[in-house]
C-alpha cells in the first residue's frame, strides 16, 4: 500500500519523531531495518508538508547543544563506520560518514521536537518542513543509502 500523499497531522509528524528516537536513544542491539524505516518515514512526512507556513520568527526557544546530541549518537552507533579508499565508488551514491548524518538528523529532529514540546505547533512544523528542504533531508537520503548498501541482509 502506497503512503498517504494528504499532508500529514501534527500527531503523525510528532509519531514519527518519538519512533526515531526510541531507535536512536534506546538500549537494545539496533535493528538496522528499523533505523532505516523511521528515518524514510521522517522523510516521507516532510516531503507531504511543501507549503507549510511560517511559524513566529520571534521565538525565543534555547537551542539544542548539536555537540551533545552528537553524543549520543556516536555512543549508540559505535559499528557506523568511515569509508575508506575502497568505498569512492560508492560514497558518490551514499554518505563517507554515517555519524555526522544520524547526529546532525537526530539534533535538527529534536530541535523541531523542541518546538513542539514549548507549544509552538506552526513553528514546529514549519522548521521540520524547512529542516528537510535545506538540512536533515540530504543527510537522511545519504543515510538512508549507506545502511541500505552495509546492513541489509
Amino acid at each position: 500500500m502506497l503512503p498517504s500523499l494528504q499532508r500529514p497531522s501534527t500527531a503523525e509528524v510528532r509519531s514519527a519523531i518519538r519512533v526515531f528516537r526510541a531507535i536512536v536513544e534506546g538500549a537494545a542491539p539496533v535493528d538496522y531495518a528499523e533505523l532505516t524505516a523511521a528515518i524514510t518515514n521522517l522523510m516521507n512526512i516532510a516531503a507531504r508538508m511543501k507549503g507549510e507556513p511560517a511559524g513566529d520568527e520571534e521565538q525565543t526557544l534555547q537551542r539544542r547543544s548539536s555537540p551533545a546530541d552528537h553524543v549520543v549518537v556516536q555512543e549508540r552507533f559505535t559499528e557506523l563506520r568511515v569509508l575508506t579508499a575502497d568505498d569512492d565508488a560508492a560514497s558518490d551514491l551514499w554518505t563517507a560518514m554515517p555519524l555526522d548524518d544520524l547526529g546532525d538528523l537526530y539534533h535538527d529532529i529534536r530541535v523541531s521536537e523542541d518546538m513542539f514540546e514549548c507549544g509552538d505547533e506552526t513553528g514546529a512544523r514549519w522548521d521540520f518542513r524547512f529542516g528537510f528542504e535545506n538540512h536533515w533531508g540530504e543527510h537522511a537520503l545519504s543515510l538512508v543509502g549507506y545502511l541500505l548498501h552495509s546492513y541489509r541482509a
